[in-house]
């Protein structure tokens, strides 16, 4: 049997290339958390995680392929990471084309979605509800649709309680 190790980098690594030994390793890495690192996890956990992306991620994986999502962050390895280094390759996120059924209901009126997870301080779901607000001045009978479940849902809902803001 062969088999290879795929490491989805989130945050704070797991730092697999200390425990896969030879076997084969290939990590996969969205973007770059930065200081938002300190904004999110507070000053001690955000100052571990970018010591972790700025030292310790560009020596521990410095071997090992890598797939990103985008030139951006291709960019970002290549600028901060030494080399030589591991392989990487850009695979954008699949979208297909989406087949709607045309018998589906439609809405009436403008209506933005959102699905995820609901959580401040890695997706800015309260930065849509504060954009919505300015959407709602120019397009009055828009709507907003946000699904997911997190942490602040009972923040965003009481952030969006004298909006049309929906929670699924």
């Amino acid at each position: 049997d062969v088999y290879i190790v795929v490491e989805n980098i989130m945050g704070f690594p797991v730092m697999l290339p200390l425990v896969t030994g030879k076997t084969p390793l290939i990590a996969i890495r969205h973007h770059f958390e930065g200081l938002s690192f300190i904004k999110g996890q507070g000053w001690i956990k955000g100052l571990i995680g970018l010591f972790l992306e700025e030292i310790v991620q560009p020596l521990l994986y410095v071997k090992v392929p890598f797939v990103v999502v985008s030139t951006k962050t291709l960019a970002e390895i290549n600028h901060k990471w030494i080399r030589p280094r591991g392989q990487i390759v850009i695979i954008p996120p699949g979208i297909e084309k989406l087949k709607l059924d045309e018998n589906a209901e439609k809405y009436s009126d403008p209506t933005v979605v959102y699905y995820g997870a609901l959580d401040t301080g890695r997706k800015k779901v309260d930065h849509l509800i504060e954009a919505f607000k300015m959407v709602l001045d120019k397009v009055p009978n828009a709507q907003l649709i946000i699904g997911g479940h997190g942490p602040d849902r009972d923040s965003l809902e009481k952030m969006a309680s004298d909006m049309p803001v929906t929670f699924k």
